[in-house]
C-alpha cells in the first residue's frame, strides 16, 4: 500500500478540496532570504536578438531554497530523474492514490494518465520541479504527515511573485494577477508569432510582463482546451505596446499549479497540487 494512501486534507472549505484557502496560504510567503541565487540559467534553443525590453522595474529575484546535499534536494534530485525518464513506478510511488488537485475533486493515480508521457500531469509536475522551491509558509495540515516535517512548495515562482509584485490596492487581486506572465531564464526569446521560426522582437531575462489575456482565452477556445505548459506559446504585451509570444517552457502564471511535498513515514511525498486558474 502505498504510504499516503488515505491522505486526507484538512482545509477550511467545503466542497472546494484544495480551492482558494490553500492557494491563498501558499501565495502568502514573504521576504526572500538573500542568498546566493541557485536558478536555472537557460535560453529558449533559439538565436538570442539583443533588444531586451526596457520594463527593468519588473525584474523578478528568483532562488531556490534548496540546499544541495539536503534531503529534500536529494529527493528532487531523484524525482527530477525519474520525471525525465517518464518512470511511472518512482512517480506512482511518491503519489497518494487520491491527489488533491486545486479547486478540483481529487484525481486518482490512474485519472492522472502516466501511462501516456506527453499527458498533463508529466508536463505540470516537470515544469514545478524545473526552477526553485521553497519551504511553502502557513502551509494546510495534511492528516498522516509526519508530524516534523517541512511542508515544500514547487515551483516558487509563485510566492516570490507575490511578495516583490503585490496587486495595486484598487484592482481586483486575481484579475490583475491572471495578467501578469513571469518569464523565468536569461534572454528568452519574444516572437512574433506562436512558432519556434517566427522573427524574435525582443527578448527579457527573470522578468514579469503583461500576458495578453483576451488573446490567451482565444488560443484556448481555438486548442479546445488546455494549452500545453510547456510546448505551448504565452501572448505577451511589451513596453510600447508590442505583442508577441514567449514559449510556455519559460512562462509561469500567478495562478499556475503549485506542488506541495512532505514526509509520511520518513520519506518524501506529493501531497497535492494548489492553485490552478
Amino acid at each position: 500500500m502505498n504510504k499516503v494512501q488515505g491522505l486526507t486534507l484538512v482545509v477550511a472549505i467545503a466542497g472546494l478540496g484544495l480551492g482558494a484557502g490553500l492557494a491563498a496560504a501558499i501565495r502568502s510567503s514573504t521576504g526572500t532570504s538573500g542568498k546566493v541565487q541557485r536558478l536555472i540559467h537557460r535560453g529558449n534553443g533559439a538565436e538570442v536578438v539583443s533588444t531586451q525590453d526596457s520594463q527593468t522595474d519588473r525584474t523578478i529575484a528568483l532562488e531556490d531554497d534548496a540546499e544541495p546535499g539536503s534531503d529534500f534536494y536529494e529527493f528532487r534530485q531523484r524525482l527530477r530523474a525519474a520525471v525525465a525518464q517518464r518512470d511511472r513506478t518512482f512517480v506512482e510511488s511518491v503519489l497518494p492514490e487520491q491527489l488533491p488537485i486545486g479547486f478540483s475533486v481529487p484525481r486518482s493515480r490512474d485519472a492522472l494518465n502516466l501511462e501516456e508521457s506527453d499527458s498533463w500531469f508529466w508536463a505540470q509536475l516537470q515544469k514545478a520541479i524545473d526552477v526553485g522551491c521553497s519551504p511553502a509558509e502557513n502551509p494546510p495540515t495534511f492528516d498522516r504527515v509526519d508530524a516534523d516535517t517541512q511542508i515544500w512548495v514547487c515551483p516558487n515562482v509563485v510566492q516570490t511573485f507575490v511578495s516583490q509584485f503585490p496587486p495595486p490596492e484598487e484592482v481586483e487581486r486575481v484579475s490583475w494577477q491572471s495578467e501578469q506572465a513571469i518569464v523565468v531564464g536569461e534572454n528568452v526569446n519574444v516572437r512574433s508569432q506562436p512558432t519556434l521560426e517566427s522573427e524574435a522582437i525582443a527578448s527579457v531575462s527573470n522578468a514579469v510582463v503583461t500576458r495578453d489575456r483576451e488573446q490567451a482565452e482565444n488560443m484556448q477556445q481555438a486548442s479546445g482546451g488546455e494549452i500545453d505548459p510547456i510546448d505551448g506559446w504565452t501572448p505577451v504585451i511589451l513596453a510600447g505596446d508590442r505583442r508577441g509570444y514567449i514559449y510556455n517552457q519559460y512562462v509561469y502564471t500567478p495562478l499556475d499549479y503549485q506542488i506541495l511535498f512532505g514526509k509520511v513515514e520518513g520519506d518524501w511525498q506529493i501531497l497535492a497540487m494548489a492553485g490552478g486558474e
